[in-house]
């Protein structure tokens, strides 16, 4: 059984070092990268919802493996979760903060690099879709995968 399955059409480097990570630890890896390309979305809800925890950036993909139920780390960068974080199944009483570490409602997991300009609302730094975010650029593997370790630990339950 695969218990890690990294994919993403540009996430080569993050699955290569998610394979690396989690192989030396015993943890059976199948990267399936560009995979969410080459399927419908029907498939693609059945395949995360069949996961012990989904990672994935801001984007309408991790808003779907939330609805799920799935366990989900959400990275999150100069977006406002508080008007855009995802609502976890079966709904919360308390609202993202603006910024932070690590914070969990329900099945979500919502992973931050706490900068002083968060959230900006921008598309990169320089308020151009190529420059760098510093907030994303900057966020910790380590973090991430702490996360990752706390959905896969809740799932166990």
């Amino acid at each position: 059984m695969t218990e890690l399955a990294p994919t993403g059409a540009d996430g080569m480097i993050v699955c290569d070092r998610l394979v690396r990570i989690y192989s030396g630890e015993g943890i059976e890896v199948q990267a399936l990268q560009g995979l969410d390309l080459l399927i419908a979305e029907g498939e693609l809800t059945a395949l995360i919802g069949a996961a012990r925890v989904y990672v994935g950036p801001d984007t309408a993909i991790t808003h779907l493996a939330v609805a799920t139920g799935t366990p989900a780390v959400a990275l999150y960068g100069p977006t406002d979760p508080r008007l855009w974080g995802p609502w976890p199944v079966g709904g919360t009483n308390e609202i993202w903060q603006a910024a932070g570490t690590i914070q969990r409602r329900g099945n979500v997991w919502l992973v931050q690099n706490p900068l002083p300009c968060m959230p900006c609302q921008l598309e990169g730094c320089e308020r151009r879709l190529d420059s760098e975010s510093q907030c994303l650029d900057e966020l910790s593997p380590q973090q991430v995968i702490a996360a990752a370790d706390q959905a896969l630990a809740a799932a166990k339950r």
